[in-house]
């Protein structure tokens, strides 16, 4: 195994073409307390995200990747989303405060059609354990990025949208383990490895994120 963490805090890992995904994590695992130590190496080096001021010239993120903000005048509030720009919209773009309302609106609307689409695609894992696919709601929450209640509905933070994609799959299908076993307890985690044999790679880069 060749393995490397970089400073942007990506790791990559190589092995022999058709070694067994068993066979990878065992290495991993057994790699996992240098590789955080690597982490937290780099993490001391990286910019930390400052306030945010809605102001035109900083970045917001979407989907794991930074977006230049930019503020024009117009008749009505929108948001549009070109390749590295967030163009808003406002009567009064001078005004922080109702910027931050329109990009927020956007943010919570794009988050529920996305989030639903990846649940709806995703819930067929479920009828490997014959689980009834759940209800799903949305909130936005300070310290949970999901959750899961013992009447089978699933809660999603809308602040997920700011996160890589592959970090919102991950916690959907952590919530989907849940309806089948409440506890983090090793059939959980058994099926959390069916599932998703990479959680752990995206449950880091979701931890590692500066977002809330």
């Amino acid at each position: 195994m060749i393995l490397t963490v970089y400073p942007d805090l990506n790791i990559v890992a190589r092995f022999p073409e058709g070694t067994q995904i068993s066979e990878v994590e065992k290495k991993l695992s057994k790699r996992k307390i240098w590789i955080q130590r690597q982490i937290h190496y780099f993490e001391n080096f990286l910019p930390r995200q400052p306030a945010r001021r809605y102001i035109g010239g900083e970045t917001h993120f979407y989907l794991g990747k930074q977006h230049i903000l930019k503020l024009q005048q117009g008749p009505e509030s929108n948001v549009k989303l070109t390749r590295n720009q967030f163009v808003v919209t406002s009567k009064f773009p001078e005004k922080p405060e109702l910027v931050e309302k329109i990009l927020n609106t956007w943010y919570n609307q794009q988050g529920k059609i996305l989030m639903t689409q990846r649940f709806e695609l995703l819930s067929a894992l479920l009828k490997k354990y014959k689980v009834k696919t759940p209800l799903l709601k949305f909130r936005k929450m300070q310290k949970r990025w999901g959750s899961c209640s013992s009447d089978g509905i699933i809660l999603l933070n809308t602040e997920l949208i700011k996160t890589p994609l592959s970090c919102i799959d991950y916690v959907i299908v952590h919530e989907f383990c849940h309806l089948k076993f409440p506890k983090h307890d090793f059939r959980f985690y058994k099926m959390l490895d069916d599932l998703l044999p990479d959680w752990r790679y995206r449950k880091d880069r979701l931890e590692r994120s500066l977002l809330i």
